[in-house]
């Protein structure tokens, strides 16, 4: 059975992880696991997940 699935859409210059944790704070993640793309992979999103008990797989920045 599959939970609930949600998708994230920003414009290009957008700081992604703010909209990112404000869609997740409206489901349950405990025990989940979050995929993201590399917008997402910033030390901010990747605590707040781990806090809430889930888990994640966001491929790090070309750049890093």
């Amino acid at each position: 059975m599959w939970g609930p699935i949600a998708f994230l859409l920003t414009g290009g210059q957008v700081n992604d992880f703010v909209p990112a944790i404000d869609l997740l704070q409206n489901l349950d993640i405990t025990v989940s696991h979050i995929h993201g793309d590399r917008a997402y992979v910033s030390e901010t999103i990747c605590n707040w997940i781990t806090t809430r008990q889930a888990s994640y797989t966001i491929p790090p920045k070309a750049n890093s």
